[in-house]
This record gives structure tokens, sequence and C-alpha cells, in this order.
């Protein structure tokens, strides 16, 4: 997804633009679960990108296995939006997924992801844990293969020429991670949005942002499927003891 959101951000850095961008992770029961990407960006960026169907490579999220939707331009708002899910299938593919989300900058924004699914006796425990971490103001949003493109600075601007524009070191948009487990929510550090537990960062900022990532939960769901099938087993095994009394009754 860097592709695109990094491209997008280095583009409206010295602008008055906005760009924003929510990462959500949703586990399934199993350990496996989407990741999906959502960027927002203001009326005055989406004048400034033109048509996105042609200014943005979105070919590249396709070919990386990211379902892309088709960028859509709000009529009442201008606000351009763009989204982009892509399934994994373990916690390990979840992690490699999730660390190319920013990659390319000095960098990456979220790092350290760890989710780990527990089966024990009548219960599920999950758990996820990572960073979040921003740092390095506009330059943090480039690479030296993109500052030797733009004469040698990060963004293409002096220190000087971005003052002299307005630039004020605030940053350009925020990052927002948001993560659903099954069962709800039980411990956690961050803010619960939506049933969705969430932290943000801002993107580009001359601030530093360094935050833990912590979010536990246990599957009712599951718990209540093995009584279930316990309670029907019990069934089932006094039943037969039934039918096993009758018959000997009859001999």
């Amino acid at each position: 997804m860097n592709t695109v959101v990094m491209a997008l951000l280095v583009a409206l850095v010295v602008t008055s633009c906005k760009v924003d961008s929510t990462v959500t992770i949703a586990v399934s029961e199993d350990g496996s679960g989407t990741v999906e990407v959502v960027v927002d960006a203001d009326a005055e960026a989406a004048k400034q990108i033109g048509d996105p169907a042609t200014s943005l490579r979105l070919a590249d999220l396709t070919e990386a296995g990211w379902t892309v939707a088709k960028p859509r331009i709000d009529a009442k708002s201008g606000e351009l939006h763009l989204k982009a899910i892509r399934p994994f299938r373990s916690a390990e593919e979840l992690k490699a997924i999730v660390a190319d989300i920013g990659t390319g900058t000095t960098a990456p924004f979220i790092s350290d992801l760890r989710l780990t699914v527990k089966d024990s006796f009548g219960r599920t425990d999950y758990r996820l844990t990572g960073r979040l971490k921003t740092d390095g103001g506009v330059a943090s949003l480039s690479d030296p293969a993109l500052a030797e493109e733009l004469g040698g600075l990060p963004v293409g601007r002096t220190p000087e020429e971005m003052a002299a524009m307005g630039w004020d070191g605030k940053g350009v948009g925020t990052l927002r991670l948001r993560v659903q487990l099954p069962g709800g929510v039980d411990e956690h550090n961050g803010t619960v949005v939506d049933g969705q537990v969430e932290w943000s960062a801002p993107v580009g900022s001359d601030d530093v942002t360094d935050k833990r990532m912590v979010i536990e939960s246990e599957s009712i769901q599951r718990r209540v499927q093995l009584a279930r099938v316990l309670g029907f087993a019990g069934i089932g095994a006094a039943i037969a003891l039934v039918v096993v009394g009758l018959i000997r009754r009859s001999r």
C-alpha cells in the first residue's frame, strides 16, 4: 500500500492539503482475516491529483495481492477516497503485509506486530501487540531513491523554501490503526471506536510518536459452540445408555 499512500503524502507535503490513512486489521476466529487500508485526501488534494485513474499506479497494488476499489470523489465535499483490502491466512502473513505499509520510508510506521491465538479447554484467547511510530518530519516520508530524483532533497524543497510556503511541521495527515478481534474487547491501551480499538499518530510531523499497542480478547462464541458440542455429546451418551438398558431388559 506504500505506493499509493507515500506518493500522495510526498506529492502534497508542501501544500495545505491533508491526507488521512486508516489501517484496519480484522481477525477471524481461526487467526486469519483481512487488512484494509483507506486513504482520504481533502478536496484541495483531490484537485492536485486530478484523475486518480491515470495519476495513481493502482495496478501495483493489485499485483501485490490487494483488492482495490475504484477511487471515488465525494460529490459534496470533493474529497478523494481510496480503499484496498488484502486477506491474510496466518499471523506470519499478517506481519508481512503490515510491515509493507510504509516500506520505503526511513522506518515502517507499524512494526513488531505479533498476533497470537491460544486455544484451551472451552476458550480461545487472542492477543495482538506492536508499535506505531512516526518521526523524522517530512524526510521520513521519502527514501534515498526518491530524494535523488528530487535533487537530493527528500521532498524536493529546502527547509527554507518549505518555511516560506508556510510549512508548520505539524504533518500532512493522520495515520490510524484499528484492530478488531473475535469476542469483542477485553484489555487494550488504545481508544474504542465502533467496537474496534484505535491508535493514531501524525504523519510527517516534526514531533516523534512511539506507541506500544496491546489488545486482548476472549472468544465467547467458541466457548458457546464447545458447550453445545459437549451438551449434544452428553445427550447422545444418555440416549445410548437408555437404549442399552432397554435392550438388556428385553432379553
